[in-house]
């Protein structure tokens, strides 16, 4: 144990006497043998992955201020980036062809990508139903190519005073689709009859009494509130 002890304190004089010259002659090592260092160290890096992640989790704060450190000693210069000009043709050809790799991932993934739509829509519906009620509204209007004017159920509604249009009855404001009872926006004169699609041409109706009402052939397709 002695002679143990006696050659550590040997050693660590030795070292601090001759620190630069063995300072050089392990730069000119590692220098000489770098690739087979790197991979030494990569090879241990992926062999003890959680022992490094457990260390680290361990000396956060010394392991962050350590990499700052490091960051900060070998910081490279920024470079000037020298913007390039390019003509409209230039661009409008790198468009197109981003449009024609998005239109072949799209058809690719095709049944994945329409699944994904529906369900943001479905979303998108229960946070704002009133927004899309109205955008049917208009696409139906322009099925029709009859006159469209913006209006809110919730308007229609309190203009009539919660009194069906068709039965005369009051209009139960809790009763909720798909209810027979429950509030529906009813157009007069129906829509693939010429009639339009503002705030003049319906009126607050029961869904019930909404869909009692025939057209032709067929049942008239109504708005809900």
């Amino acid at each position: 144990m002695r002679d143990k002890a006696k050659k550590k304190i040997a050693n660590a004089a030795y070292r601090k006497l001759h620190k630069e010259r063995l300072l050089a002659q392990q730069k000119a090592y590692y220098e000489a043998h770098k690739e087979e260092h790197n991979a030494r160290c990569t090879a241990w890096k992926l062999a003890n992955q959680e022992k490094i992640k457990a260390y680290r989790e361990a000396n956060r704060e010394k392991s962050i201020a350590y990499s700052r450190a490091y960051a900060e000693a070998h910081k490279k210069p920024k470079k000037e980036r020298v913007k390039v000009v390019h003509d409209e043709a230039w661009y409008e050809e790198r468009r197109e062809k981003a449009r024609a790799r998005a239109r072949v991932l799209y058809r690719e993934n095709l049944e994945e990508n329409r699944a994904k739509g529906r369900a943001r829509s479905k979303a998108r519906h229960k946070v704002n139903p009133e927004i899309y009620r109205a955008k049917r509204r208009k696409q139906r209007a322009l099925k029709f190519s009859v006159e469209h004017a913006a209006y809110s159920a919730a308007y229609i509604y309190n203009r009539d005073q919660w009194v069906c249009g068709i039965c005369g009855r009051k209009i139960n404001k809790r009763m909720k689709y798909p209810n027979p009872l429950s509030p529906s926006v009813d157009h007069i004169v129906p829509l693939s009859q010429g009639g339009t699609d503002t705030p003049t041409n319906v009126q607050a109706s029961h869904l019930r009494c909404n869909l009692s009402r025939k057209v032709g052939p067929g049942v008239q397709l109504r708005l809900f509130g």
